[in-house]
């Protein structure tokens, strides 16, 4: 009996350590979580994206709902409401040196703009999340394209990411932010993903969701 325990508890350790390294690697190389709380994660993708027609370069994101019982609508009829690309630059290190980045505060999240968020979910014309699903959304970066990489060495391509999502189960709305003060020269990994060159480069989907287009 205490062998089959023995052989038992080896067998899960090495399941637990397989689906470990599997997430593990998942999670460093395709994605990085760039903001989360108890409604929602949100998660860019390790790739840059194209548009046929359009010269800028686009960001994959993907935002899941945390909660179980709740299905959750998500506005993003505006870009600087959205977490969408502040900035790039390459590098040799995964991480920015010093901080040289202009940031935008947004529209306020008054009383109007709630009431706006709740209507729009009761007429179902805001982003739907199913409890624990997912939705991806497209957006571009209005300051370089494909082009403008390949005059740029370093090991790592660093994006990174500002603003802030804003949601509403019907009744409740909340916000997810990355925006707050920061000082010139303070690193901060939480918004950064960094892309290992050459960088990895796809399509946006016919069917995507765009936000500003």
């Amino acid at each position: 009996m205490s062998s089959l325990r023995s052989d038992a508890m080896k067998w899960v350790l090495t399941i637990a350590c397989l689906w470990s390294g599997v997430f593990d690697a998942t999670a460093d190389d395709k994605w990085e979580i760039v903001a989360s709380d108890e409604w929602a994660t949100v998660s860019v993708e390790k790739a840059l994206y194209e548009k046929t027609g359009r010269p800028d370069f686009f960001v994959h994101v993907v935002v899941g709902n945390k909660l179980a019982g709740s299905k959750i609508g998500l506005d993003l009829s505006d870009r600087v409401n959205t977490l969408y690309p502040n900035q790039y630059e390459m590098n040799e290190q995964k991480t920015r040196g010093v901080i040289n980045e202009r940031r935008y505060g947004g529209l306020p999240m008054d009383d109007a703009m709630r009431e706006r968020l709740k209507a729009e979910y009761a007429s179902k014309t805001l982003h739907l999340i199913q409890p624990k699903g997912t939705l991806d959304y497209y957006i571009g970066f209005n300051g370089g394209g494909r082009k403008d990489f390949e005059e740029k060495i370093g090991r790592f391509c660093i994006l990174t990411m500002d603003g802030e999502l804003r949601f509403t189960d019907g009744r409740k709305t909340h916000v997810l932010s990355v925006r707050r003060i920061e000082r010139m020269d303070e690193k901060v990994g939480d918004r950064e993903v960094a892309l290992r060159t050459p960088i990895v480069w796809k399509l946006v989907p016919d069917q995507a969701i765009v936000v500003g287009d």
